[in-house]
């Protein structure tokens, strides 16, 4: 075995170990989004209600309280909710050798994942539909059209900012950061290949 081999294959022992630490890193994220999604179904239903204090009044009690039991359902779902908003590839680099940044600072998050976590939020437009709270273009504005002709799917979107949080943010910097590391070295091992082969074509110019 050359020595080109040797090093490619120690090389190539350490990216099963780090796949498996950025699937584990991929859970941990959506298990802070749903985190995140929890608080936020609640606080935003309540900032809504409060902030359309007509239309709360006209709606009878038993309305309410079924307003509220819908609202934590959606709480229930959270970890399914953010699994969903979570399952394009794209967003991982173990998935798909995406060129999504994982830069994050503070509860400020790359944007495909504040995309992630307004569609998550969108799940909560239907429940604010069925009560009221959303009619004509305000309940459009919560619905993100798709970007390519070709897709005729449009998104429930949270037409505003959803901040992270910081425990989002950590997980995405330690994904990125495992990601990094499995690139490098996929590019060595690239290198690696290429000088082997340039080196093997020298020999057997040389020889002939």
């Amino acid at each position: 075995m050359s020595d080109f081999d040797t090093q490619i294959n120690e090389l190539q022992r350490r990216l099963p170990s780090l796949t498996a630490a950025m699937v584990k890193a991929k859970g941990e994220i959506i298990s802070a989004i749903a985190d995140r999604m929890k608080q936020w179904f609640a606080k935003t239903t309540e900032e809504i209600v409060l902030g359309h204090a007509l239309h709360t009044k006209s709606l009878a009690p038993d309305q309410l309280s079924s307003m509220k039991r819908d609202v934590l359902a959606l709480q229930d779902r959270a970890s399914d909710i953010a699994g969903e908003v979570c399952s394009d590839s794209s967003l991982w680099w173990h998935e798909s050798h995406s060129r999504q940044s994982y830069y994050g600072n503070g509860l400020r998050i790359p944007d495909e994942f504040a995309r992630v976590l307004a569609r998550a939020g969108g799940e909560l437009g239907p429940v604010l539909l069925r009560y009221g709270y959303l009619s004509g273009t305000a309940e459009q504005s919560w619905r993100e059209l798709p970007r390519a002709q070709y897709v005729t799917t449009v998104t429930r979107y949270y037409p505003k900012e959803i901040l992270g949080s910081e425990r989002i943010t950590a997980g995405i910097i330690a994904y990125g950061k495992l990601g990094s590391e499995a690139f490098q070295i996929e590019n060595k091992i690239e290198k690696l290949k290429t000088d082997k082969l340039a080196t093997e074509a020298g020999d057997l110019w040389r020889r002939a």
